[in-house]
């Protein structure tokens, strides 16, 4: 995770952000995990081979938001991984 340099684990199937909290990181969000504010959004800066499939309301959020032009947007509530990822996240900590 840049640009904190945290590193962590996330089990297959859990949202970054769950996993995040889990291991007691502050991860700015407000809606808590719903895909309603956008504020959890991150950037995939490496391993997007290893990102789950957006979908539809990932998607719309990050539009709403003005995000969905970018293709490393992700939302870290949404975001499910299968292996290696580097991700930027600002807050984080």
């Amino acid at each position: 995770m840049q640009p904190a340099g945290v590193e962590f684990t996330v089990p297959e199937g859990e949202p970054v952000m769950r996993a995040a909290q889990r291991l007691n990181l502050r991860w700015p969000n407000v809606c808590g995990g719903e895909a309603m504010c956008g504020v959890c959004f991150v950037r995939v800066l490496e391993g997007a081979e290893h990102t789950s499939e957006m979908k539809r309301e990932e998607r719309f959020r990050l539009d709403f938001v003005g995000k969905g032009k970018d293709d490393t947007a992700r939302l870290a509530c949404q975001l499910r991984i299968t292996g290696p990822v580097t991700l930027f996240k600002r807050g984080v900590r």
